[in-house]
């Protein structure tokens, strides 16, 4: 269980009986009033990070591994007290590589993303894809794992922020010469590849 909309894991819960599971609910509904209740997945964790340029072009990082024990859960807690372990670039396939890449890309335009996400996914044991969540505002920290996928494909943090910021500025500039005020949609990011 978790709430639809908050990050960080924050009220993600895993119930294994009926009263785990109205726990679990009640503390998800501490930070939405939706909750998304899904199967229990077992299977390597990856991540992948898209950048849209200003021109539309959706560029990938390397693909992160999040190393957990089996039936372990990725929380809030790990996430942030420095004990996340992260392979990246994670060892795949090539072939189970470009499956989940092309995945991503089909994903981040189907919901209607823009400008940057984060698309995490599991692999079970039988090479299965499954995908898992976007998130759609990743942390940019230079700790947090956009950066250090984009980092593992050869673009250092300042570079990645600059680029950011040099894409939100072209489609600002853009929905002005547009006659449009920009807004929300028109706050973009992209690296040196646009």
């Amino acid at each position: 269980m978790k709430p639809v909309t908050a990050g960080s894991s924050y009220g993600l819960g895993v119930a294994t009986s009926p009263g785990e599971l109205q726990e679990a609910i009640a503390a998800a509904l501490r930070f939405d009033d939706r909750v998304l209740i899904e199967p229990f997945v077992r299977g390597r964790e990856i991540d992948v990070a898209i950048i849209e340029t200003s021109s539309g072009e959706l560029f990938c990082g390397a693909p992160l591994e999040i190393g957990r024990r089996d039936g372990a859960v990725f929380d809030t807690e790990t996430k942030y007290d420095g004990t996340a372990d992260f392979t990246v670039p994670c060892r795949l396939e090539p072939e189970l590589q470009e499956r989940m890449l092309a995945s991503a890309r089909h994903l981040f335009r189907t919901f209607g993303c823009r400008d940057l996400a984060r698309i995490d996914f599991f692999v079970t044991a039988d090479g299965a894809i499954v995908f898992n969540e976007i998130n759609t505002m990743p942390g940019l920290g230079a700790w947090s794992q956009f950066p250090r996928m984009f980092a593992a494909a050869g673009v250092d943090y300042d570079e990645l922020i600059d680029g950011l910021t040099r894409t939100a500025l072209v489609r600002t500039d853009t929905a002005r010469r547009d006659g449009r005020s920009p807004g929300k949609q028109e706050v973009a990011s992209a690296t040196r590849f646009g």
